[in-house]
């Protein structure tokens, strides 16, 4: 089958298998075997330095420590291997391999992928600028998701009631490249009481310090 290109990775299904009695077996109807080590979350790059106590020492017990982890494999470029159906649902979802390099497989709803880099798919659709001060709740609906960015808090512990818990903090907001003055606009924010927190965060790489967040979108 044809190369893609991954154009919206909200359409990913990031569970491929689950283990039963000890016996792994494929979440979705799909007839090719697949690797060990396959998914994506093996796919980051890591970087590591150090990990020094207050006198300057490395720590015997953990001598290095993770400063960042980024996804390469959303530079990948894919290949469709098979096309099926949701068990439950009336969705058409593709499984695809990456080409470049091997070994990676993602499910992947139909509409997530293009013929198309993700950027020149963007442009080709035309999806244009919008003025911040036409925005509302009216007019919130007419964004395409596509162009809709996210950032998420680094303070994950948000007030339940009367009580904290972790919630993953989601900030919405357009990029400056869609909108009339240059400058990003804030959409709208949210909160998931689940007790994960930042757990749960799709892309750790998006996380970031609230004043960071602010300074992007204000400036």
């Amino acid at each position: 089958m044809k190369d893609v290109y991954v154009i919206d990775w909200g359409k990913q299904y990031s569970d491929l298998y689950r283990w039963v009695n000890g016996v792994r077996e494929n979440i979705f109807p799909i007839k090719t075997e697949l690797p060990n080590y396959c998914e994506t979350e093996f796919y980051w790059k890591c970087t590591y330095e150090p990990n020094l106590t207050l006198k300057g020492t490395v720590n015997k017990r953990e001598p290095t420590k993770l400063v960042s982890r980024e996804p390469v494999y959303k530079d990948f470029k894919w290949k469709i291997v098979e096309k099926f159906k949701h068990p439950s649902k009336d969705k058409t979802l593709l499984l695809l391999t990456s080409i470049e390099p091997t070994g990676c497989y993602i499910v992947m709803g139909e509409k997530g992928v293009s013929d198309l880099p993700r950027q020149e798919y963007l442009e080709k659709q035309n999806l244009g600028k919008w003025n911040r001060n036409a925005i509302n709740k009216h007019t919130m609906k007419d964004i395409p998701k596509e162009i809709i960015s996210v950032f998420y808090d680094k303070d994950d512990n948000v007030l339940f009631g009367n009580r904290m818990t972790k919630g993953l903090v989601s900030y919405f907001y357009l990029d400056k490249q869609y909108s009339t003055d240059n400058k990003p606009i804030f959409l709208y924010s949210s909160i998931t009481y689940d007790g994960k927190g930042n757990k749960a965060c799709p892309d750790r790489d998006l996380i970031k310090e609230y004043k960071e967040i602010n300074n992007y979108l204000t400036s």
